[in-house]
């Protein structure tokens, strides 16, 4: 939607829009995968908390 919005309906956005969802994918994957562990242990102790 994003894209959508940044570029309009160009002719070649499909090529666009895949090239931004590859770019954010390699960067969010790596970014959940380190931080899941420090959020589950976070919602672990607030859970606990009571």
């Amino acid at each position: 939607m994003a894209t959508l919005r940044t570029q309009g309906l160009v002719p070649d956005f499909h090529a666009i829009w895949l090239g931004t969802w590859v770019a954010a994918w390699a960067v969010a994957f790596p970014t959940a995968f380190l931080f899941a562990p420090v959020a589950r242990r976070l919602v672990a102790r607030i859970v606990r908390a009571d």
